[in-house]
């Protein structure tokens, strides 16, 4: 039977009379993220090629501190404690643009790690440190200006 271009197969079921199956739904692999008919030979971890891990991080980095800074400025200055947008607002730069800011630093140090520039154990005193006051980063910047100015002139 064919019901808008889609094969369908009646088969019986012991709880129901008749139970709707996709024919195609039947000779398909449901394994996820697996082609059975993949030729390439699998390669070990230490044969694979280095994942890229240059990403947009400054560029977020600086979108969620600036919405940080808007938002903390927008809280002290129009919006009243105890309200619904005061919450909300309040929400915004703690629970959303501080983490990403967080999270921002701390995938550029992988991405400077993957060019043989290490910032070391201070990283996380960064990203812990702008959990709870975002523009820290700004010192995150400055250190990281300062090591790849370093590691280009040893070069």
């Amino acid at each position: 039977m064919t019901i808008a271009g889609r094969s369908y197969k009646y088969s019986p079921n012991s709880r129901e009379s008749y139970r709707c199956v996709l024919v195609s739904e039947l000779f398909t692999a449901h394994t996820v993220g697996y082609d059975v008919f993949d030729r390439d030979p699998v390669l070990h971890p230490d044969d694979r090629p280095e994942p890229d891990e240059d990403g947009p991080w400054l560029s977020i980095l600086a979108i969620a501190l600036c919405g940080w800074i808007l938002l903390v400025a927008l809280d002290r200055t129009l919006l009243v404690e105890g309200t619904f947008l005061w919450a909300t607002v309040r929400i915004g730069y703690t629970l959303i643009c501080a983490p990403l800011v967080a999270a921002a630093l701390l995938q550029d140090s992988r991405a400077l790690a993957v060019d043989e520039i290490e910032i070391g154990r201070s990283i996380w005193l960064y990203a812990i440190a702008s959990l709870v006051f975002a523009p820290i980063s700004i010192a995150y910047l400055g250190h990281r200006y300062y090591l790849v100015v370093r590691s280009i002139a040893s070069a």
